[in-house]
């Protein structure tokens, strides 16, 4: 059995040039079918339970066969 991930515990900071930063190279960006893909697989693969012995190939699989898409 897989334990559950711990949250953040630690104190939040606040860092306005971290958020500005963040912003000014977020804003307006838009990913790629490819980045999607990617990401979506890598979220597969990493929510997997382990004991499943999921492999990356597998996730591309399960990716390929994901019924519920959005419009883009």
């Amino acid at each position: 059995m897989s334990l559950p991930r711990k949250s953040n515990l630690g104190e939040h900071i606040q860092d306005s040039e971290l958020e500005t930063l963040i912003e000014t190279r977020v804003k307006g960006y838009s990913m790629s079918e490819a980045d999607v893909r990617k990401q979506m697989v890598s979220f597969i693969y990493g929510n997997a339970p382990h004991e499943s012995r999921s492999t990356k190939e597998s996730a591309q699989h399960a990716a390929d066969s994901v019924l519920i898409r959005s419009e883009r």
